[in-house]
């Protein structure tokens, strides 16, 4: 399949582990014969301007709906199968990844979280690594929605919307009726998950195997923790290292 793996990012870079994370996956697209696309603020490019103006105070929101247009406009020029990548993605284990040949799948979010002194988890889907292959209909249909989303719920220009009207957690809401497709492999670094992996804290590693169906080939090492202080850019620096040295340390 003509096959065509998109990322974006700001440039220049905000932290060099991205750039580690960008190579990732360039390489694992490269080793798979795949075409890579790198787009800056040209992403924003495909919305309308008075789409832009609503997600101004909120560029996560705009970057959702950008992507899914992006991935439309591949379908236009001939792809056979489009794959977004955040580009904090992380693929460390790339001869593990399974890809579908039809159809869209999703990837897995396995949110770990403390509270009130307990370990809670939440199973969701993300939009941090997503599959869309030639003729399905779920691409179409999720730009449709955002974008439909976005002009009805945007609150008053002056006041941020939430940080993921159009992102997970809408499209966890419809996975919970439609059932997307899953990519297990693909999942999501929380604090909690990160910590333990360093720590090698193997109660917290247990749970965490015990929520998810498969090994991960690729982790979203959720950079916009950085801005919540809740992770350091030295804690995701030596997650990575710890992961590139040794891919099953908690598969």
């Amino acid at each position: 399949m003509q096959t065509v793996v998109v990322q974006s990012q700001r440039l220049p870079l905000p932290h060099p582990f991205l750039r580690v994370a960008l190579d990732s996956v360039s390489r694992w697209a490269a080793s798979q014969g795949f075409s890579y696309e790198f787009l800056g603020d040209e992403l924003f490019d495909r919305i309308a301007p008075d789409l832009r103006k609503k997600c101004a105070h909120q560029l996560v929101v705009a970057t959702d709906l950008a992507r899914l247009c992006v991935l439309q406009e591949l379908f236009v020029d001939g792809a056979q199968r489009v794959i977004w990548c955040d580009a904090d993605t992380l693929v460390f284990a790339p001869a593990d990844v399974e890809l579908p040949t039809k159809g869209a799948a999703f990837g897995r979010e396995i949110w770990l979280q403390q509270e009130r002194g307990r370990l809670r988890v939440r199973r969701k889907v993300h939009n941090a690594f997503m599959v869309f292959c030639v003729g399905d209909p779920v691409l179409d249909f999720y730009a449709y929605a955002a974008e439909r989303l976005i002009r009805r719920h945007a609150p008053p220009e002056t006041t941020p919307m939430v940080a993921q009207l159009a992102g997970p957690k809408f499209l966890s809401m419809l996975h919970n009726v439609l059932d997307f497709e899953v990519l297990e492999g693909a999942q999501v670094l929380s604090p909690p998950l990160l910590r333990a992996i360093l720590d090698r804290d193997t109660q917290v590693l247990t749970r965490y195997r015990a929520e998810a169906e498969e090994g991960a080939y690729a982790l979203n090492l959720c950079a916009s923790e950085l801005a919540r202080g809740s992770v350091t850019v030295a804690e995701i620096d030596r997650v990575i290292e710890r992961l590139m040295a040794d891919k099953e340390i908690y598969r």
